[in-house]
């Protein structure tokens, strides 16, 4: 991941056992503070702000976070499909650990296999 600027717009988007507490929809939230080893992000609607580590652009938290962090919502619709063919390709093969590809890399795969993820 690259290190964000002041200014930029990223994509958060809140993990299933939140959604599933309450109806929160990703949106793009506004880098406002850039440092060494965090950056902060700010909510223009609301003005809730969150810490993010530079290196992995993981929440700063004590507990678990409840939030993913993503450079446009391109890459996470990417993140999305790579996770759906991780999934199709653990229940073709009756269960292997997941594998950590680039999503080419499992298309091409599914291709070779000729297999979808809407099948």
């Amino acid at each position: 991941m690259n290190k964000p600027n002041v200014g930029d717009k990223v994509y958060l988007v809140y993990r299933k056992f939140n959604v599933m507490r309450k109806q929160i929809h990703p949106e793009y939230w506004t880098v406002i503070k850039v440092g060494r080893k965090y950056f902060t992000i700010k909510n223009e609607n609301n003005g809730h702000e969150k810490v993010f580590n530079i290196n992995d652009w993981r929440e700063k938290t004590k507990y678990t976070s409840n939030c993913e962090l993503y450079a446009s919502e391109k890459e996470y619709i990417e993140h999305v499909e790579a996770e759906k063919w991780a999934e199709k390709l653990h229940n073709l093969f009756c269960g292997y650990s997941k594998l950590n590809i680039e999503l080419n890399k499992y298309r091409e795969i599914g291709k070779i296999l000729d297999i979808s993820i809407t099948e």
